[in-house]
């Protein structure tokens, strides 16, 4: 073998090892970009889950605003309707209430009812048969007073002059949310003692 063989051969055994390392680079070269792809799509995947929570915390302020701002005159007004009915009626004109909760206490006797929604106008009514067997006593004691102060003889005696035994406690309470789901408490700060009803 003469030193041109000996060249070729170096040169060829050069190559191979230059090329089994170019292989060898290559091969790290592309698992390397295979794990920065994975870490990109990962990333992607966070950047778009990023966008999605920060749309929902957009929508969250923007209904959000809408219920601070939104108008909701609804106003309750309550009575007797009939001995031992009692009705709360939404007294607004155009504004429905919805998810109400209404409780009425007469004394110690507590009623409550819920509706999905009262309209303007549109009463919840609520039976209260303990106030309703008082207020027929009362109204039977009344009569009977009127009748003893016709018949007597004491100048300036009046059958009403003690009607406090016919003062009862009546409390009302209403939740109820609004169109865009704000919530609403009305608890008149007049409850008081009152009749149960016409007597």
């Amino acid at each position: 073998m003469d030193i041109g063989d000996w060249i070729g051969a170096v040169t060829g055994g050069i190559g191979a090892i230059t090329g089994a390392a170019g292989v060898v680079y290559a091969a790290k070269a592309n698992a390397k970009s295979s794990a920065a792809n994975m870490k990109a799509d990962t990333a992607n995947e966070l950047a778009r889950e990023a966008n999605r929570f920060a749309e929902e915390a957009n929508t969250m302020t923007r209904s959000q605003v809408g219920r601070e701002i939104e108008r909701h005159d609804v106003t309750w007004g309550g009575e007797w309707a009939g001995p031992g009915q009692y009705i709360v009626t939404n007294e607004s004109a155009e504004y429905t209430a919805h998810r109400v909760h209404v409780r009425v206490t007469v004394d110690d006797e507590v009623k409550e009812e819920r509706r999905d929604q009262v309209g303007p106008g549109e009463s919840i009514e609520l039976t209260f048969p303990v106030a309703a067997t008082r207020l027929m006593e009362e109204r039977r004691e009344l009569r009977e007073r009127r009748e003893r102060a016709a018949r007597s003889s004491w100048p300036g005696f009046s059958a009403s002059d003690n009607f406090f035994g016919y003062s009862h406690w009546i409390e009302e309470r209403a939740t109820w949310e609004t169109d865009l789901g704000a919530p609403r408490l009305w608890e008149p700060k007049a409850n008081s003692l009152s009749a149960l009803g016409e007597l």
